[in-house]
């Protein structure tokens, strides 16, 4: 297990943390052997804002080419910033709110996209190529936790997609 000590916001803002987790990652791969590690069988794992931190090396290692990922393990994630409206049914167990959002995202829910810049690569991720393949993920969600529909997108976005 390798531990990512990223440099976080607001002293480093976004993407610095990604590139940081993306680094390490590399570092992983190009050291595998000398640590007596498979490089086939590399995983990132995460849970809140480490969840979207596991997720989004995951989409840009996939669009620069590597290095490979096998599996991804994410608990509560953060992966998207378009939450604006309350479900009744979910707010009063909540321990994440709405207004949460408008604190852990930079610039509100829903910025403009010069806003957008270098955000989460989770929540802006267009593409129907798959995260890597193979890739297995393991995605933890609770009741307690208004993100279900956000991380269903993000299952979809993540499995291979056939020719």
């Amino acid at each position: 297990m390798l531990s990512v000590e990223y440099r976080r916001a607001p002293e480093h803002p976004f993407p610095t943390p990604l590139e940081d987790a993306c680094t390490a990652l590399r570092w992983l791969h190009e050291h595998a052997a000398e640590l007596g590690i498979d490089p086939t069988r590399i995983g990132v794992t995460g849970d809140s804002a480490g969840g979207g931190m596991a997720a989004a090396p995951a989409i840009l290692t996939r669009d620069r080419g590597g290095p490979a990922i096998a599996r991804q393990v994410i608990v509560m994630p953060m992966l998207d910033d378009r939450t604006t409206e309350v479900d009744s049914h979910v707010a009063p167990y909540a321990l994440w709110s709405y207004d949460d959002n408008l604190t852990a995202w930079p610039g509100g829910p829903s910025p403009t996209a010069s806003a957008c810049s270098g955000r989460s690569s989770a929540r802006q991720d267009r593409s129907n190529s798959g995260i890597s393949s193979p890739i297995s993920l393991m995605l933890v969600i609770t009741s307690s936790a208004p993100i279900g529909p956000i991380c269903c997108r993000h299952i979809n976005r993540s499995m291979p997609r056939s020719a």
